[in-house]
């Protein structure tokens, strides 16, 4: 059995984290070998002196998760897979007819604005990246105990600048009075990454920038969008509830460290 059957290299992540990082392969679970993985695990550790990996299993597949527990990973998140189908979207069409109401009575409509960024405007690029630096905290790195807040910082900040520099990936903002308060970054019908300014975590904005970018998705041809979020993140999940998303492929994430932990 190759080690390809195990494990699978992903190099953003050992640009981001500063080791050499691998994700657990589909054909491993589906056909787990506790021996081989350890095997694996072994010459990888003796090879680089530090790997980390990462695990996604879906759900109810527990024999796996139980092998992979014992031979040192542990648990990190569940993660939820939130959708919505447009024309089945109620809180969508109502916002498309009126935006009132979808955003907090202290603000007014004509200081809110978002649009689709160019993303060689070296300034919208460094307000989005400030942004991406201070934003996550509920996440499966920041709450991992074996990755320091540093590094769990920091890889958001260069996954932010790669999707920057990915023609395929396109970039929203909301601006308030001219200020970047939010970002989503989005690929075709799928969502990658959304992040808020401190300052206005809890500003009641989250629902009027999502619908906003459902609504020029609409326009530019989708019928549908999906993303992936972290069961932790109950703000957020309770902020697509609201706005009219449903939610399915329910799965578990597991980490591996070796040796130690990442306190750099």
């Amino acid at each position: 059995m190759s080690e390809i059957r195990c494990l699978r290299e992903i190099p953003w992540e050992t640009r981001n984290l500063g080791v050499k990082s691998f994700a657990i392969t589909e054909d491993f679970i589906t056909n787990p070998d506790q021996a081989i993985l350890q095997d694996t695990i072994t010459r990888n550790t003796l090879e680089f002196g530090s790997i980390f990996i990462q695990a996604r299993i879906g759900q109810p597949d527990r024999g796996t998760v139980q092998l992979l527990e014992q031979a040192g990973f542990y648990f990190v998140e569940t993660a939820l897979v939130p959708y919505s189908i447009f024309k089945n979207n109620d809180v969508l069409s109502r916002f498309v007819v009126d935006m009132s109401g979808f955003y907090p009575d202290w603000y007014d409509l004509c200081d809110l604005h978002v649009f689709t960024i160019n993303k060689s405007d070296s300034a919208l690029r460094s307000e989005v990246m400030d942004i991406a630096g201070e934003s996550f905290v509920a996440d499966r790195f920041h709450l991992d105990f074996k990755c320091s807040k540093k590094i769990a910082d920091r890889r958001y900040i260069y996954w932010v600048d790669d999707m920057l520099g990915d023609k395929t990936i396109t970039f929203d903002v909301l601006q308030y009075i001219g200020k970047t308060v939010a970002f989503m970054a989005r690929k075709e019908s799928s969502i990658l990454l959304a992040g808020v300014s401190t300052q206005y975590i809890n500003s009641g904005l989250g629902s009027f920038f999502w619908l906003s970018v459902l609504k020029q998705m609409m326009n530019e041809g989708f019928t549908q969008v999906n993303s992936m979020i972290s069961a932790n993140n109950m703000p957020v999940l309770n902020m697509f509830a609201r706005i009219g998303f449903k939610f399915k492929n329910p799965s578990v994430t597991l980490h591996y460290w070796s040796p130690g932990d990442l306190t750099g």
